[in-house]
């Protein structure tokens, strides 16, 4: 009888230990860059271009209980200024599977041609996954490239040809929803147009997903880049005459989410989360809850039954 009892304490009837770990869908977002300036010649001006998207990058996890996470969400740049990269240091499945993801912020253009995006990593303990940045709209001091996306290339400029309204600064590349695409209610992740001169009378849009338009010489406020409006996307450059150059748009900041099944909260079933800087919501429709968080250091936590040692 002794024998048999000294088994079950022992976990040696082949029963594993009890586990706390959830599932949960992480992205981060590096912030976009700013608009370009147009600059004051003396002539026509030459057009600012639109700032890149942030990266982006996602992975799922398995949340391990009783284990700080560092975050870091990165402020988008004002106009001229690239975006600051955002990073999350989390641990997947056992307090030996740490993770690493950043995402590099979008490039703010210097030459009139669109900023490029940010690029990213996936660092665990057995590898390391890198992914490139997209590139701006091409060089063209007449009219200006728009800003590459997370996932697409920027548009270029169409000079003015002679005919009215017929030059246009380049579109920003279009951003594209993370899956799961619940995460995501707003858009994310496109690059701005550039701005035009005089004689080019359209200003290249932001890209679908949340970019800024380019500014253009008499539209409101008087040929600036608009600021984006989503999550990691680039502003719109400025425009330019033979006056003033007006500043670029404003990228939109960078983020850290967390998107799982449950609820936040210390009763039977839900899951006792800590966060700083950081903001969670619940869908009861779908039963599932996001947390984003805020531009500068934040930390998450989630609390178990302790001790205890995943995997053990």
């Amino acid at each position: 009888r002794n024998e048999n009892i000294i088994k079950v304490v022992r976990g040696d009837n082949g029963i594993g230990p009890v586990r706390y770990n959830f599932s949960a869908s992480l992205v981060t977002i590096g912030a976009g860059g700013g608009g370009q300036s147009g600059i004051d010649t003396g002539a026509n001006g030459i057009a600012g271009g639109g700032g890149g998207g942030g990266a982006v990058v996602s992975a799922s996890v398995s949340v391990v209980p009783n284990v700080t996470w560092g975050i870091l969400a990165g402020e988008g740049g004002t106009f001229d200024t690239d975006g600051a990269f955002s990073e999350v240091i989390a641990y997947d499945n056992d307090y030996n599977g740490l993770i690493t993801m950043r995402a590099g912020g979008g490039t703010s253009p210097t030459n009139s041609g669109g900023g490029n995006s940010g690029t990213g990593s996936v660092e665990t303990n057995t590898a390391t996954s890198s992914y490139a940045g997209f590139t701006g709209g091409a060089i063209d001091f007449g009219v200006a490239g728009g800003g590459a996306s997370h996932h697409e290339n920027g548009g270029d400029g169409v000079p003015f040809d002679g005919n009215p309204s017929s030059g246009t600064g380049g579109p920003g590349g279009d951003g594209q929803q993370t899956t799961p695409t619940a995460f995501w209610d707003d858009p994310l992740a496109a690059g701005g147009g550039g701005g035009v001169t005089p004689n080019n009378l359209i200003g290249g849009t932001g890209g679908n997903d949340g970019g800024g338009n380019g500014g253009f010489v008499g539209n409101d406020p008087g040929g600036n880049g608009l600021p984006a409006t989503s999550y990691g996307s680039g502003g719109g450059g400025g425009g330019a005459d033979g006056t003033n150059g007006r500043p670029g748009g404003a990228g939109f900041n960078g983020t850290v989410g967390i998107y799982f099944s449950g609820s936040i909260g210390t009763q039977h079933l839900q899951y006792d989360i800590a966060l700083t800087n950081a903001s969670a919501s619940y869908d009861a429709g779908t039963d599932h809850t996001t947390i984003f968080f805020q531009p500068g250091i934040g930390t998450f936590r989630y609390t178990a039954p302790f001790p205890y040692v995943p995997g053990n």
